[in-house]
């Protein structure tokens, strides 16, 4: 069996009045490098500035290799292997959508 090496459990972020996650579970396995694909607004950012120590959940979980992770920061997220990056397609590539991708070493 694969070993995960990251991810959330029932994450929920709010700001405000606006609920921007709402109950996100995944899991990435070691070496896999996945794509989030959405329309503005869906919460692909937030998720991936929680991931990276950004924002904290508002409730839910971040797992990092099978432990309950506490990312107060992004050097937090550095220091526990987690290596991420955020991208915008271009409009014509890639119409009505952005995408996010994080790398968990």
């Amino acid at each position: 069996m694969a070993h995960v090496a990251a991810g959330a459990q029932e994450v929920r972020k709010q700001f405000g009045a606006t609920t921007a996650l709402d109950g996100v579970s995944f899991d990435v396995l070691e070496g896999e490098v996945h794509a989030l694909v959405g329309e503005n607004g869906a919460g692909k950012s937030t998720l991936v500035r929680i991931l990276g120590g950004v924002h904290r959940p508002d409730q839910g979980r971040v797992m990092i290799d099978g432990r309950e992770a506490h990312l107060a920061s992004p050097r937090d997220a550095i220091a526990a292997g987690v290596a991420g990056g955020l991208a915008c397609a271009h409009g014509s590539i890639t119409p009505r959508a952005a995408w996010v991708a994080a790398d968990y070493r």
